[in-house]
């Protein structure tokens, strides 16, 4: 069994407290952009490559040999 500190709960509170506030901010903006009727444009990513950059490389490093950065 993993026993959390006092520190440790605070934190994963503090971070799923902030996840819900991202969700609902997301929520939120998405209903206004419907009501606006931008649905399909606010879908798509700027540059339409879908994925970042970040993320694209993050990706393939985990799914390589490569060494992981940081």
């Amino acid at each position: 069994m993993v026993t959390m500190t006092a520190s440790d709960y605070v934190e994963s509170a503090l971070y799923r407290q902030r996840e819900q506030e991202m969700i609902l901010r997301n929520e939120r903006r998405r209903i206004l952009l419907e009501r606006q009727g931008v649905r399909a444009k606010a879908r798509r990513t700027p540059g339409g490559r879908g994925l970042s950059y970040v993320v694209r490389h993050r990706l393939a490093e985990l799914f390589s040999d490569a060494p992981a950065h940081g």
